[in-house]
């Protein structure tokens, strides 16, 4: 397992192509995410494998709040940039012991999370037309 270079994101520096950011500052502290924004760390990874594999293991950190403990500030919390290299390859260590596992894992977790946005659609429609129902009468 080769870790990718976390470095915090510098709009001088030239993005690449397989080049990851997550979230430094505010409440969603370690979110991943496709384009850079003024508070994010780049995770410079090698290959698109790399980078897919960081971004599951990103999001499933991000998702068990496993930044949280590390939070510092009273006003706008962030992450030092050692907790968050401290935290990742933390959770790298603990995907690659079983890989396979937890990219069944995480593919499974995706599938739920398209269906639970597919209810929620289905139900804010179920909302609005109960609405009309009631509306149509009372106007």
């Amino acid at each position: 397992m080769n870790l990718p270079e976390i470095k915090h994101y510098s709009a001088k520096v030239e993005i690449q192509s397989n080049d990851l950011f997550a979230l430094s500052k505010g409440l969603n502290v370690g979110k991943p995410l496709e384009e850079s924004c003024p508070n994010c760390f780049v995770i410079r990874c090698t290959n698109w494998k790399q980078k897919e594999t960081y971004k599951a293991i990103l999001y499933a950190a991000w998702k068990t709040n496993s930044f949280d403990n590390y939070l510092c500030g009273s006003v706008i919390p962030f992450i030092r940039i050692n907790d968050f290299k401290k935290v990742v390859t933390e959770k790298a260590h603990k995907a690659f012991s079983n890989y396979k596992r937890f990219n069944n894992d995480f593919q499974r977790y995706l599938e739920l999370e398209k269906y639970e946005t597919s209810i929620a659609k289905q139900l804010q429609l179920i909302r609005e037309l109960k609405q009309v129902y009631i509306m149509r009468n009372i106007k």
